[in-house]
Parts: C-alpha cells; sequence; structure tokens
C-alpha cells in the first residue's frame, strides 16, 4: 500500500553514513488516495512484484559481482525473503515482515485488522483500500494524530490477488509465498515490533527461526516501526548489525 516515501528518514540516516540508498515502488504504488488506482494493481501478484525488484537491482549495475544489501518492511520483507531465495541478497533485513507460506499469521488482531479495509467484492482481482482508522488500529496506533493522516493521505491502493496469496497462501496454486530457507545463504537480521498488531513477535519470531536468523525484539514499537517516533534506536541496531557483518 505504501510507496518508496515509507524510507525516506531511513533514507536519509544511512545515506548520511556513506550508503548509497534506493527505495524504488512497486508497480502502480506510491500515488496516494487522490489518485484513482490503475486497474491493473488488482491482479499484480507476489511474482510480479519479485521479477520487478530483480529488473531493479539489475538498473543499480553494481560492479565486481556486488550485491544490495536489502532492508524490507511487512509484506517488502516477504519479498525480499524470495530475492534472497534467488541469490540475489548481500545481506537481509526483515523489519515485522510478512510470513512466507507455512507461517500461519491470523490472530484477532490482523482479523480487526480486516475490517478497517475497503475489500471490493471480487477483491482477488481488485485493487483494495484501507480506512483511516484501519490503518490507525493496524499500524499507526503509536504515531502522533498529526502524522497518522500524513502517513495515510500518501497511502495507496494494494492488489488484492497479492493480499491473497498472503493472506490465504495454502489456496494459492502457484505458491508465490513460498520460500525453500535452504536456498538463502546470506546473513539475515529479523526485526518485530511488541507492540504490533498485524504481525506480532510471535509470528515474526517464527520467520527468524525459520531461516535460522539474527533476531531483535523492540517492545516499544508498533508495525510503523519504520518512522514512528523512537524510528532512530531500531535503525541504529540496524546500522551496527550491518557492520558487524560486514566486518567478518
Amino acid at each position: 500500500m505504501v510507496g518508496g516515501w515509507c524510507w525516506d528518514k531511513y533514507k536519509s540516516f544511512f545515506e548520511a553514513r556513506g550508503y548509497r540508498c534506493v527505495a524504488p515502488n512497486l508497480p502502480y504504488h506510491g500515488k496516494g488516495w487522490s489518485v484513482k488506482p490503475d486497474k491493473r494493481l488488482g491482479s499484480q501478484s507476489l511474482s510480479d512484484y519479485i521479477d520487478y525488484l530483480k529488473r531493479e537491482i539489475d538498473r543499480l549495475d553494481l560492479a565486481g559481482g556486488e550485491k544490495p544489501i536489502v532492508i524490507s518492511h511487512s509484506m517488502g520483507g516477504l519479498l525480499a525473503q524470495k530475492i534472497a531465495e534467488q541469490g540475489l541478497v548481500d545481506m537481509l533485513v526483515a523489519i515485522t515482515p510478512a510470513p512466507p507460506k507455512g507461517i500461519f499469521a491470523l490472530s484477532r488482531y490482523s482479523l480487526k485488522s480486516v475490517l478497517g479495509m475497503k475489500i471490493p467484492l471480487a477483491f482477488w482481482k481488485s485493487p483494495i483500500g484501507v480506512t483511516l482508522k484501519g490503518m490507525e488500529y493496524m499500524a499507526l496506533h503509536l504515531t502522533p494524530p498529526d502524522e497518522r493522516i500524513d502517513v495515510f493521505e500518501k497511502t495507496g491502493y494494494e492488489s488484492g490477488r497479492v493480499m491473497l496469496e498472503l493472506s490465504f497462501s495454502f489456496l494459492d496454486p502457484y505458491n508465490c509465498a513460498r520460500v525453500d530457507e535452504k536456498k538463502i545463504g546470506c546473513p539475515m537480521l529479523v526485526v518485530s515490533a511488541g507492540k504490533d498488531r498485524l504481525l506480532p513477535p510471535k509470528v515474526v519470531k517464527k520467520i527468524a527461526k525459520k531461516y535460522s536468523a539474527d533476531y531483535k525484539n523492540f517492545e516499544e514499537h508498533a508495525h510503523w516501526i519504520i518512522a514512528e517516533p523512537g524510528w532512530k534506536e531500531p535503525a541504529e541496531y540496524i546500522l551496527n548489525w550491518i557492520k558487524q557483518q560486514s566486518s567478518q
């Protein structure tokens, strides 16, 4: 639902420390609610997003076979797992990531979050949205009220097909959300937020266990951990983790 703008704080933080940062918009994303969604968005799949990100990595034109360090969040966390599965990532940081197939994420909190979404009847092939109250409940409850409005207005529609593949991966005959952990060989850090209603720590911890990844929980954060008050503490932890991996 969000675009590359959600990384503005992290982008400034890491660029100030010498990193080249790219935060692309997924296809038909990043336009906000004021722009009518492209009808093609509704039929986009996780596989379409993955193919797009692979092309974005190619466009980086990294020298000498270098691979990018990927920092991801929420649905992007699952996309990053799929990219890493294909050997395209040097290091992977997955912040409150959506789980791969085989890890059940639905709870009474996530189901209540669904009630705050604008879901059309043929949702599996339509763009879907979310209400302000829905977004406040699922992600922004620790964000100041004035900032919630700003985040919400920049948020846009998501693919109904992708939401189906994420929420009911067992129904997907193409297994778009399946990840073979044996194929991920890069260092990986998985981060959870203690007050996350959408992807709580008990779910995120299972993701870390699947990959035998490093794991860190920030107890006083919610799903919008990448930009809510106090965001810099997780960012600094991630920076230090990256530096540690680079020195090994």
